[in-house]
């Protein structure tokens, strides 16, 4: 696989004249660095996609979760445009916000350009700029749709899920792509959308098409930094048509960040945009959840919002036990993590977990065994988290007088 690489080099001077000097005064040379290479660390695979409907080949960088080799599961995927500039950052936000379980894993999918102002732009009254080659944005938005995204679908573990994410002119791009094909994305990052082009007249078709919509489901995450002027006053004026004509099914947001230049928002804006459109998946955020039954009726009203089947899992029910412990209702929170015990009855998390919540109760005796187990399951499973399980364990027979081994 050929790979989009993040490499460390060191650069040691003067090492050889170092080493001579200290032989020639006696003293031992100093050790040469045990720094060694192990192995690169590949963040992605980068592709050229033939279009027929352009004519052209344009570069595309995939970059697959940590967990997909080692499941069967499917992936919500975010599509990022100018991939050239933004697959980068945009693989380490997806990355970190799933490990913190506040986004889903995603597939992400970096989308580079031939010519950036002709693929973008929609169509333009300007002559001038019809003659250099702008306003494609609608066969460019075709080529994606029906030539890109089957293959994508047709290679990777892919859900009926997908984010399009755009900054300047690909902020237009992602805004006209809601408004003239809607089906193609489920959710959209508007950054620093450039709604000024052609005397803004996407945003002028903005209330008709609303009023044309009032079944339209998405979410919408727009954003604009220090630009002022034309920039920020019809970003300004997107957000007030929404907010009299969007339907209740379209969630959206405008944040004005006077902090962040044109440059430096892409960033920022992705990691906030990804977090408030999964917002709901957020179990910390959850306070009328006591059980793994009201888990599961929640998170089907969520697969019915975001249209594919969200699973409970293992750290979901987790996170909801520990939430739980911290508000003090030690018997839920105590149900909740033996239920995870039982639905993942090979997992010395779960016991671990169950230990906790026993403990914190007062239990000892269940505690311990709780933990027992959970230091027997992470041997058998070389799990890490033996080491804690095993200090926890000691703790809690030392609390009643016993041996572990009891």
């Amino acid at each position: 696989m050929r790979g989009v690489i993040v490499g460390l080099s060191l650069g040691v001077l003067g090492l050889n004249g170092a080493a001579l000097a200290a032989q020639a005064s006696g003293a031992a040379a100093a050790p040469a660095p045990a720094l060694t290479s192990v192995a690169p660390v590949i963040i992605g695979e980068r592709m050229r996609f033939r279009s027929a409907l352009q004519g052209e080949e344009y570069p595309v960088m995939v970059h697959l979760p940590d967990s997909y080799g080692r499941t069967t599961h499917a992936y919500p995927v975010l599509y990022v445009l100018d991939g050239e500039a933004h697959f980068h950052h945009a693989t380490g936000v997806a990355a970190f916000l799933a490990q913190q379980q506040r986004i889903p894993e995603m597939i992400v999918v970096g989308i580079g350009n031939t010519n950036r102002t002709r693929d973008l732009t929609p169509p333009t009254d300007d002559a001038g700029m019809r003659a250099n080659g702008a306003g494609g944005a609608d066969r460019f938005l075709r080529a994606i749709g029906e030539e890109l995204i089957p293959e994508i679908e047709r290679r990777y573990r892919t859900l009926h899920y997908r984010v399009l994410a755009g900054h300047s002119f690909g902020g237009l791009f992602a805004l006209h792509a809601l408004t003239t094909r809607p089906e193609i994305f489920q959710s959209y990052v508007v950054i620093s959308p450039s709604t000024w082009w052609n005397r803004q007249s996407l945003v002028n078709g903005v209330p008709a098409f609303l009023a044309a919509h009032r079944d339209l489901r998405a979410s919408l995450y727009i954003t604009t930094g220090d630009e002022g002027g034309e920039m920020l006053a019809s970003a300004q004026r997107l957000a007030g048509i929404l907010e009299r004509n969007a339907p209740e099914t379209v969630e959206w947001t405008f944040r004005h960040m006077p902090a962040e230049s044109h440059g430096s928002i892409p960033h920022r804006t992705l990691y906030d945009g990804l977090e408030t459109i999964f917002a709901d998946l957020r179990i910390e955020l959850d306070t009328t959840s006591r059980s793994v039954a009201d888990l599961e009726r929640r998170y089907e009203r969520l697969s019915a919002k975001y249209g594919y089947d969200i699973p409970v899992t293992e750290p979901v029910i987790n996170r909801l036990g520990y939430g739980l412990l911290g508000r003090g209702l030690h018997a839920d929170a105590i149900a909740v993590f033996t239920e995870n015990t039982r639905r993942f009855p090979k997992s010395a998390n779960t016991y671990d977990s169950l230990g906790d919540a026993y403990e914190a109760a007062g239990e000892l005796e269940p505690a311990r065994r709780a933990f027992a187990r959970a230091v027997e399951l992470a041997r058998e499973n070389n799990d890490p988290v033996l080491q804690v399980s095993a200090q926890k364990l000691t703790s809690v027979s030392s609390k009643l007088g016993t041996s572990t081994q009891n």
